[in-house]
């Protein structure tokens, strides 16, 4: 993205030691990106919102793409609507945020659906809990609490048939956690009708 769009400001937020090793890895492929800008984020010490408004890269007045992978599952509700009030309040209309999230087959189960023994036991080791997810029936009414409006979203089955190639349809996907793509409804623009100004909608 960087390359194909040199005008575009990207901002990359992770954890200080995670952010550590994509500077390296940049460095020892000798890549360099003028307008790619890394932010360390504890979610112990601060939030991405405030990350985000300390940093000199970040205009709050422009519309900007905000994207979530593999970070929401972490959160709590709670967490998540501050994150989309952010959007809202702190970035310009028309902002879109794409995000993971994990299906929630039963109550209170946000698991993958299709993980080995050895896996769900390596998370647990890790300490890799989810803390959230929500059905997707119910995916358009957790966004418009916040003033958001879902676009679209994606399981297993449809990024099967959009990017996995013919000789590959067997193998197996991950299966629980979908893509979402929501918007903030840019605000009505005047228009003016027979000497009168209306909101046009």
């Amino acid at each position: 993205i960087a390359t194909e769009y040199p005008d575009l400001s990207i901002i990359e937020i992770d954890h200080p030691a995670t952010q550590e090793w994509k500077r390296e890895a940049l460095g020892r492929l000798d890549l360099q990106f003028k307008n790619i800008h890394f932010l360390s984020l504890d979610l112990l010490q601060d939030t991405m919102q405030q990350v985000l408004l300390r940093s000199t890269h970040y205009d709050r007045k422009k519309p900007s793409v905000f994207v979530a992978e593999g970070l929401l599952m972490y959160l709590t509700e709670k967490e998540i609507a501050e994150i989309l009030d952010f959007i809202k309040d702190d970035s310009g209309p028309g902002s879109r945020f794409i995000f993971t999230y994990m299906e929630e087959s039963t109550e209170g189960d946000y698991q993958f659906r299709n993980v080995s023994w050895i896996t769900s036991a390596w998370l647990r080791m890790k300490r890799e809990v989810f803390t959230w997810g929500l059905r997707s029936d119910q995916l358009a009414l957790f966004l418009g609490r916040s003033g958001f409006q879902l676009l679209e979203f994606k399981t297993h089955k449809n990024l099967r048939e959009e990017f996995v190639a013919g000789g590959n349809r067997g193998e197996p996907l991950a299966i629980g956690e979908n893509i979402a793509v929501a918007v903030e409804p840019s605000p009505p623009t005047p228009s003016t009708t027979n000497g009168g100004v209306h909101g046009s909608r």
